[in-house]
């Protein structure tokens, strides 16, 4: 969703212009009298001191460095900004897009001032401006970074982006509103703006860390509050943490509408802080959130202990609150925790969350008496009082198909409920009947400027964008502009920091950004740049591009190629190469996944490098040279992991490497990771305490089919599980309690094979996952299977062919040279009837392996081409196109 300035309000502040009783201008070479634009004041504190009621403040385009923090004391004053501003007389044209205007703290730590202070003003309004990298430390507490407006009415704020605020409470006191804070106010209207990139860190309780609102009376309508972080650095007490992480509302009367929260976070100490709200807080009041998106806010940053996480969309302390026609989706826990006080929900959608509505008040009958006529994914209140669960079927993003069992489900019209003029459906069909449920738009996408972008060398950034021939030349410019479903056509080509600004940021759900073809559509990051960052987005698509030469040093950015963070996306046909990640706590150089689910396919990991830096004196880490999971749920289908590197420095026993092609961190929401028909070939590991698992490190549910785990090798330390390690670590052991428990956890190895790997092949630690191996080849890996406690894990060891004879005649197990064609770089099965060779040419071998044919005799087999034996072939090619043949079974007669 794009913030713009409504028509109307466009109309009513050039009218309140026209009336003022003084003009004032600012501009950066101005000078100094403030009757125009030549003699312009160049201190925009002086034309606050001097403007009184009714007059006019009109700010050039420009960067103001604000050392000091403004004062806004004078009732009556309107402050625009975004004017070209060179008109001989009155203000001329304005565009904050061409001509910004920005108030700005200097960069580092020299200055700590917040950037504007309204207070004790009647009336007034703030408009078309950029407050940027305000910044208090203090240790008696703290509010609004950025902006705090105190004791004020009656003010408009609107046409704001309010950024990077960044608050620091170095004691047990609470900081409030990184980025904006209200305080015993009346009145007040925050509209068309951007609330983002804000962060707050304490001891205390972080209330707010975009927006903080108390003992007020406010309206917030068509803002997006995005990417804001609440932390904080450790803390004893219950009563510690993130409160609101986007939004924190305390004793208010306050209506949202028209606004989007979203990709707003906790984090902090899992041992001792209480999370609560990540998009939304709401304690006492009264409060409307009308037509409101709440999607991808994550309390779980740093912890994954769910005693302690509460209401990562939404969490209700107390008050009366109301939510109707709001879409809350893929918030990584709760959709909405209910604590206390009175809730209604209605029309609304709630899906993607772990826990649509949690702990909500119910009848003896078990309804939920304040939830109507929605659609809840956990099926709350199906069946009872007009509630669905039936899949929404979004499109294009959040979009409804003409076929939704949400279209016309609600309870009211969509004029009684003040809908008739947006729409839920991408051809843009405006609501019309009864009212459908969840989120609407103002406009569809299909048909409009932005439902296609296209991106070449070719183009410009001036340029339309529309087509071809008007192509932007960046994909940061397309970006920029994209809207939910928006697909981004990508021309082959270099997209490097010439052009790119980095990370290129992902932040409207079903982006598509579409390459030509991965060997020549080429993104390529600067030194010390992460390549691509998502946060709190679904249904993203990634498709036919290469990522590479990302690098980054430091502890606070893991996935140098890509930073997925609390999403759902698809990448397809796509590389991720020679990324690399310095950090004493490294995770990801090629993508580090966070509570996301994501699906490759037909992708190649190569080259991608973990390196240790830094200093720590107690704990290393490095987990995923190609790929970090923690959370969420990996589906790799199809695609080759070859040659990354994960290190990890030595301080500390419990320093580990893990994972050099792929490390599964954990999935503490019990979700199943699937890998299928793919290549594990020459990863690498260092550490010379923990290392384990060159090729897949395991410490969570996963299914590993048809895969292939050749020449990985640990190159120091405990060197355990070349190929595949499963187990625990102190760094990832979930919490007693949780779905992560020893036991509750399953691995299947299930036809792979696991070939010339140094020191080990596969190993297992009884604290770790349960292991299953069926129908596999292990050989020539130095030790095939080592494990903690060997008989548990020969006991799940079934159908397979093992160098070292582990299990041999037991469970259908045998020791016998698998006759590979090539045992240092072709695993297929030698076959007299026909191999598979690249080309899809078919050679005939001198002789059989002994892996034809004999794996279990219930498992499915009809994918491998006939003559087949009519029993699956072990190993990474059993069931698959490419499976080695074997003879046709048939009757021989002799005649004499």
């Amino acid at each position: 969703m794009a913030v713009v300035l409504m028509a109307a309000s466009m109309v009513w502040l050039m009218n309140a212009g026209l009336a003022t009783a003084a003009d004032y201008y600012v501009a950066p070479a101005g000078t100094g009298v403030g009757t125009n634009w030549s003699t312009a004041y160049t201190n925009i504190q002086t034309a606050l001191d001097t403007a009184g009621s009714s007059d006019t403040i009109y700010i050039q385009g420009g960067t103001y460095i604000i050392k000091t923090q403004l004062v806004w004391t004078s009732s009556g004053v309107t402050i625009l900004g975004g004017y070209r501003g060179t008109n001989a007389t009155g203000p001329g044209p304005f565009n904050v897009t061409n001509w910004p205007t920005v108030l700005a703290r200097p960069t580092g730590t020299t200055y700590t001032n917040r950037i504007l202070l309204v207070s004790g003003v009647d009336g007034g309004t703030l408009s078309r401006l950029t407050l940027s990298n305000g910044w208090l430390k203090a240790t008696t507490g703290a509010t609004g970074g950025c902006l705090c407006v105190v004791g004020s009415s009656d003010v408009m704020l609107s046409g704001l982006v309010v950024a990077g605020g960044n608050i620091v409470v170095n004691a047990y006191k609470p900081a409030l509103g990184a980025g904006l804070a209200i305080v015993n106010s009346t009145n007040i209207t925050l509209a068309d703006s951007m609330i983002r990139d804000n962060k707050g860190t304490c001891y205390s309780p972080f209330l707010g860390s975009g927006v903080y609102a108390t003992n007020t009376m406010l309206t917030i309508t068509n803002c997006i509050i995005r990417n804001n972080e609440g932390g904080y650095y450790i803390a004893t007490g219950a009563d510690q943490g993130v409160w609101g992480g986007g939004l924190c509302i305390k004793r208010c009367r306050a209506t949202v509408v028209d606004t989007t929260i979203a990709g707003n976070y906790g984090r902090g100490h899992y041992q001792f802080t209480t999370f609560r709200g990540a998009g939304i807080y709401v304690d006492g009041g009264t409060n409307v959130f009308r037509n409101c998106l709440i999607a991808g806010n994550n309390l779980r940053i740093n912890t994954h202990n769910p005693s302690l996480v509460f209401g990562d969309g939404v969490y209700l302390m107390s008050g009366v609150s109301t939510f109707a026609n709001c879409t809350i989706i893929r918030n990584n826990g709760q959709g909405i925790y209910y604590k206390g006080g009175s809730v209604i929900v209605t029309n609304s959608i709630l899906w993607d969350n772990p826990d649509d509505l949690a702990n909500f008040p119910t009848n003896g009958q078990g309804v939920l008496t304040g939830v109507w006529r929605s659609c809840i994914e956990d099926g709350d209140n199906a069946g009872t009082n007009g509630c669905i669960s039936s899949d929404p079927l979004f499109e294009r993003g959040l979009y409804l198909a003409t076929n939704s069992p949400c279209v016309n489900a609600g309870g009211s019209t969509a004029l009684a409920v003040g809908l008739t003029n947006y729409t839920t459906q991408a051809d843009g069909t405006r609501d019309t009947g009864m009212v459908d449920l969840g989120y609407h738009f103002a406009n569809g996408i299909l048909g409009v400027p932005v439902s296609a972008l296209y991106v070449g060398p070719s183009g410009t950034d001036t340029n339309t964008g529309a087509n071809w021939a008007n192509a932007f030349r960046s994909i940061t410019k397309a970006l920029s502009i994209a809207e939910h479903g928006t697909r981004i056509h990508v021309a082959t080509g270099l997209y490097n920091s010439t052009c790119e600004t980095f990370p290129l940021m992902i932040e409207e759900y079903g982006v598509e950004l579409l390459g030509t073809n991965a060997a020549a559509t080429v993104i390529t990051p600067v030194a010390s740049q992460r390549a691509v960052l998502m946060n709190g987005v679904g249904f993203v698509r990634l498709q036919g591009l290469t990522v590479t030469g990302g690098s980054y040093s430091g502890n606070d950015k893991p996935g140098t190629g890509l930073g997925i963070i609390n999403s759902r996306l698809i990448i397809d046909s796509c590389v991720i190469s020679s990324n690399v990640l310095y950090s004493g706590l490294g995770k990801g150089a090629g993508i580090w996944s966070k509570d996301s689910f994501v699906t490759l396919t037909n992708c190649s990991m190569i080259g991608n490098r973990l390196n240790y830096s830094g200093y720590r004196p107690s704990l290393w880490q490095g987990y995923g040279g190609g790929i970090c999971v923690e959370g969420g749920e990996l589906v790799l289908l199809d695609s080759r992991v070859i040659r990354n590197f994960a290190a990890a420095g030595t301080q500390g026993a419990a320093s580990i490497a893990a994972g050099g092609g792929i490390a599964l961190v954990g999935n503490y929401g019990g979700n199943r990771h699937v890998i299928s028909n793919c290549t594990f070939v020459s990863n690498s590991i260092a550490c010379l305490n923990n290392s384990r698992g060159a090729g897949l490190y395991i410490a969570s549910t996963a299914q590993v089919i048809n895969c292939l785990f050749a020449t990985n090798w640990i190159i120091d330390g405990s060197r355990q599980g070349a190929g595949v390690f499963i187990g625990y670590d102190a760094s990832v052991q979930p919490p007693a309690g949780d779905i992560g428990v020893v036991g509750a956890d399953h691995a299947t190895l299930e036809n792979c094979t696991i070939a010339g790997n140094v020191p080990e092949g596969v190993r297992q630690n009884t604290t770790g996952p349960d292991l299953v191996i069926r129908n596999s080849i292990l050989w020539g890996n130095g030790d095939d299977i080592a494990a903690s406690d060997i008989g548990v894990t020969l006991a799940n060891l079934w159908y397979s062919d093992i160098e070292d004879g582990d299990n041999d005649g037991v469970n259908d197990c045998f020791s016998a040279d698998p006759r590979f064609a090539n045992p240092v770089n072709e695993w297929r099965l030698m076959s007299r009837s026909g191999r598979w060779t690249p080309g899809d040419i078919w050679v005939k071998d001198v002789t059989n392996s002994p892996c034809l044919d004999a794996g279990d005799p219930a498992s499915d087999y009809s994918l491998e081409p006939p003559f087949n034996g009519g029993r699956i072939n072990l190993g990474a090619y059993g069931n698959t196109r490419q499976a080695s043949k074997s003879f046709a079974k048939g009757t021989l007669f002799l005649i004499q």
